[in-house]
């Protein structure tokens, strides 16, 4: 997502699911068939391999700019399965463009801290009239205790081990991760809650807020209600929007 001409992360998010050796991408790469259903007020990404049924929406909060992204996780197989389930991004806050001119230099101008069930990003300004821009992610998995990285370089090294690590990184990420067990025919949902903000104690106390199931919930209906006044507003129907998407 963006805001304006700063863009939040690159590439989006990531969710990996590892159960044993085995890693499993819930995005659209790897093993299994996946579908995309755009659906008014969300994106709905669902992938079906061997033993799990994964479900993914992703919808723009209308008013604010944060993200929320929920993962649900069905064990289809015949077996209690202990997995872990790791969500990543990797913070830009600036424009596309100046990451991609200069990305190492881009990134020095980041740092990270944990705290408060959360891992943010600080792009510091550089001059007295470019403000601080923080990124921050909030993961919700019922009651389970959440781990936290910062370090990409450790992160690629060991994907599933997170130190916690915060500070002046040399390649900045967000990254978390928890472990359940799915009994067979259980679901179990992640929710990731991505914001951006220019106030740290403000982006915090604002996703503490929308993390909650009542709000998470009130989001997705907002969200749905305004791309339907849109449509209406311009006269066309859904079907005809996303064809439009296409040839823009």
């Amino acid at each position: 997502g963006s805001i304006g001409e700063t863009s939040m992360t690159r590439e989006g998010i990531s969710f990996k699911i590892r159960e044993g050796d085995r890693v499993i991408d819930a995005c659209c790469d790897g093993e299994g068939e996946f579908l995309t259903t755009f659906q008014v007020g969300k994106v709905q990404y669902e992938k079906r391999v061997e033993g799990f049924c994964l479900t993914r929406e992703v919808c723009v909060h209308p008013s604010l700019p944060m993200e929320v992204h929920s993962l649900c996780i069905q064990n289809t197989g015949e077996e209690e399965k202990r997995i872990t389930i790791a969500a990543s991004a990797v913070p830009l806050l600036c424009p596309e463009r100046d990451y991609i001119s200069h990305p190492a230099f881009s990134e020095l101008f980041i740092d990270t801290k944990l705290g408060e069930g959360m891992a943010v990003a600080r792009r510091r300004g550089r001059y007295d009239e470019i403000p601080e821009k923080y990124l921050a992610i909030y993961p919700v998995c019922g009651e389970e205790p959440m781990e936290f990285e910062t370090d990409r370089a450790e992160f690629m090294r060991h994907p599933f081990v997170m130190n916690g690590g915060e500070g002046g990184v040399i390649h900045p990420i967000l990254a978390c991760q928890t472990s359940v067990v799915l009994a067979p025919g259980e679901k179990r949902e992640f929710h990731l809650h991505l914001g951006y903000g220019e106030d740290r104690e403000a982006l915090a106390a604002e996703l503490r807020r929308f993390a909650g199931e009542d709000a998470r919930r009130l989001a997705f209906e907002m969200a749905e209600t305004l791309d339907q006044a849109h449509l209406q507003y311009v006269g066309i129907s859904f079907r005809t929007a996303l064809l439009y998407e296409k040839l823009a």
